[in-house]
């Protein structure tokens, strides 16, 4: 055989990672060759192009609106769109004679890496050579960039190989796949007594709470076989693993009531952001059925905490020296403010995250939910929601374990009155990541304006449990008070809303529920009141407002309209 990779098949077949087929070089001149040795001819300078892109990607796959940006952005979207379809024909026609090697689907491109070598992913190994030597496709700046940034990060990872092997980890050095990223590690729980039986449970907590913490998919989350050998304090443990973040727990007493204490330590300063106490039941067979929501409620908590940190870590950096998390991290700073001003500058930090990774599976899932809110505070008509539903399908396709991608899709067809689109997308959202708190509450709004009250009071109140004190709180409170509302329960429906108002005095949909229900009790002057409230938080207000409420009976818009005129016909 002459094939590109002959010295170095027979390795990598006993590992069981290459089946047979292709070999595809990229550095240096463009050459792919079948699983005879014999040269695949790929004329095509955008063909070329297309396979390296494919080739350089993780996953080994890419959106075809990445392509068709990079490939074809000097084209209209139709006519990029068609040139691709036609490239991938080409393609087919020249390569799939020879193995089913190049895949698609409506969204999505990409290849089988178990059929074809590449030199660019063994680089120890790979000749010298400039990557994509020689190629150019004149007028199509997207690919100049794409180019010239992997042919940066090509050069870093060749230094890198012939650069001295490091010493393994010691108490100051930490991992360098987690130097630029928050990670996390959940050190193994301790239970005092002591027993064998106990060290179990108390680390299947640590083992729960860990899968738990690893479906959040923006924290890297350390795997138990590292966090569970570690030892000495937090601070070092942190620095040994490379964790930003550590969480330790332990659990005293004995009798059927036990005291869990767990506590998260920044590892870089040394403080501890969260620490509380929980006294819980236990049964024979360990953590009784009570306690089941726990690990969730815990994984919930960690998750808001880390986060505030990392936006405030972010917002304290200097505007020139950001990259691409430091952007997403800045973005989100600005988005919890919930003014338009730092609206607009989160979206300019997400789609600057976006411009410098385009595979950035957490760009692309940020720049989708600034512009849902966008929509949200400007009542976006449906073109406007379709694009964004777009966004959130192909954030699914970035990344289909991330819960938030499967919950943006599903809170965009919620908008669009599909409500059985929406409940299967949110409900997916919740079995990929049950300790996604907005993904709960969501559901329960979609339940609520489907008419099933009920149900979505319940859900709503699970959301308020897994973090009682979380930054969209005022949100869930909201949908609770409308809830109630049109179960007939005037009084809960008012004390719901004056608790969003207390987190959040301009959120209008809680100061219309409020009105409603004050009418409701026949408490005039309050009513009066409360409308003036709602004119002097939410300047220029309109009725309108409540007509972009996506209830699919539109009667209740006319309810929640009738309780404003009642109030304004009586006097203050």
């Amino acid at each position: 055989m002459n094939g590109l990779f002959r010295q170095s098949n027979e390795g990598s077949e006993q590992m069981g990672e290459f089946q047979a087929g292709f070999a595809l070089q990229l550095l240096g001149s463009f050459r792919l060759e079948d699983c005879d040795g014999q040269r695949v001819e790929i004329s095509s300078k955008r063909g070329q192009a297309l396979l390296a892109m494919l080739a350089s990607a993780g996953s080994g796959e890419r959106t075809r609106t990445w392509l068709q940006d990079r490939l074809w952005g000097s084209r209209g979207t139709e006519q990029a769109q068609a040139s691709l379809r036609r490239e991938l024909s080409n393609l087919r026609k020249a390569i799939c004679s020879n193995g089913d090697l190049l895949l698609s689907d409506y969204n999505r491109v990409w290849l089988d890496l178990t059929k074809v070598r590449i030199d660019l992913r063994e680089l120890d190994s790979a000749p010298v050579g400039e990557f994509l030597e020689g190629l150019d496709i004149a007028g199509e700046e997207g690919f100049e960039d794409w180019l010239r940034e992997e042919r940066r990060r090509i050069a870093d990872r060749q230094n890198a190989a012939v650069a001295p092997v490091p010493a393994a980890p010691t108490s100051t050095m930490p991992l360098a796949e987690f130097a630029q990223r928050p990670a996390l590690a959940v050190l193994p729980f301790t239970w005092q007594p002591t027993s064998s039986e106990r060290e179990v449970m108390a680390q299947g907590l640590s083992e729960d709470l860990t899968n738990r913490l690893a479906k959040l998919r923006w924290l890297p989350v350390i795997a138990r076989s590292s966090s569970f050998s570690a030892s000495g304090d937090a601070r070092a443990v942190g620095v040994h693993l490379g964790a930003r973040y550590i969480v330790e727990g332990a659990i005293r007493g004995e009798g059927p009531r036990q005291v869990l204490t767990i506590a998260l330590t920044d590892t870089e300063s040394g403080q501890v952001l969260w620490s509380e106490r929980i006294a819980k039941p236990l049964d024979d067979e360990g953590w009784a059925p009570e306690l089941g929501d726990l690990p969730a409620q815990i994984a919930a908590i960690l998750g808001l905490k880390i986060d505030m940190r990392e936006q405030a870590r972010a917002a304290a950096k200097p505007a020139d020296s950001l990259e691409v998390s430091d952007l997403i991290w800045r973005g989100r700073w600005h988005l919890n403010r919930l003014t338009k001003a730092d609206s607009l500058c989160a979206r300019d930090c997400f789609d600057r995250a976006l411009a410098l990774d385009p595979s950035s599976s957490e760009a692309l899932i940020q720049a989708t939910w600034v512009r849902l809110w966008s929509l949200w505070a400007t009542r976006g008509g449906d073109d406007d929601v379709r694009e964004v539903r777009q966004m959130a399908q192909q954030a699914i396709v970035a990344d289909y374990d991330d819960a938030r991608g499967h919950m943006l899709a599903g809170i965009a067809e919620m908008w669009l009155r599909q409500p059985l689109r929406a409940r299967a997308l949110l409900t997916r959202a919740i079995e990929l990541n049950p300790s996604l708190v907005m993904a709960h509450s969501q559901l329960g709004c979609a339940l609520h304006l489907q008419g099933e009250h009920a149900q979505a009071i319940e859900r709503l109140r699970f959301a308020m449990r897994l973090s009682p004190n979380d930054h969209d709180l005022f949100f869930t409170l909201g949908e609770l008070a409308g809830a109630h509302l049109f179960c007939g329960e005037a009084e809960i429906a008012l004390d719901y809303a004056e608790q969003a108002l207390a987190r959040r005095a301009a959120y209008w949909l809680a100061h219309v529920i409020k009105i409603k229900a004050l009418v409701l009790l026949e408490r005039r002057a309050e009513a009066a009141a409360a409308l003036a409230d709602l004119v002097a938080a939410k300047t220029g207000f309109r009725e309108e407002f409540i007509d972009w409420m996506p209830f699919l009976d539109g009667g209740k818009r006319t309810f929640l309209k009738d309780g404003l005129n009642q109030a304004a016909a009586w006097p203050d």
